[in-house]
């Protein structure tokens, strides 16, 4: 099965980095509304997260949402990401 990367990267207001070591709930679903990500993560120094391996089905289970939130913050997401095999696709959020 082919599969496709998303690289996550979280800024704040000032659109500076997240803060390194915060908790953050990281969730991707496919086209469908399959849960394929929900995970908390601790955000790494260079404020990317990585989600690897996502599977890509060649049709609309391809247009994944990715949200992310942290405890007394303002989630943050978009939709539609469209993934394609064997391709890393960046993805800029802000959380507030």
């Amino acid at each position: 099965m082919a599969t496709s990367n998303i690289v996550l990267t979280v800024v704040n207001g000032a659109r500076q980095p997240w803060r390194p070591g915060t908790d953050v709930l990281v969730t991707a679903m496919n086209g469908r509304q399959k849960l394929i990500v929900r995970d908390f993560v601790k955000m790494p120094a260079d404020g990317r997260i990585r989600l690897p391996n996502l599977p890509v089905q060649d049709n609309l289970d391809d247009r994944f949402t990715v949200l992310v939130s942290a405890k007394d913050h303002a989630d943050a997401g978009f939709t539609p990401v469209r993934i394609q095999a064997d391709t890393t696709h960046a993805l800029n959020l802000m959380m507030l």
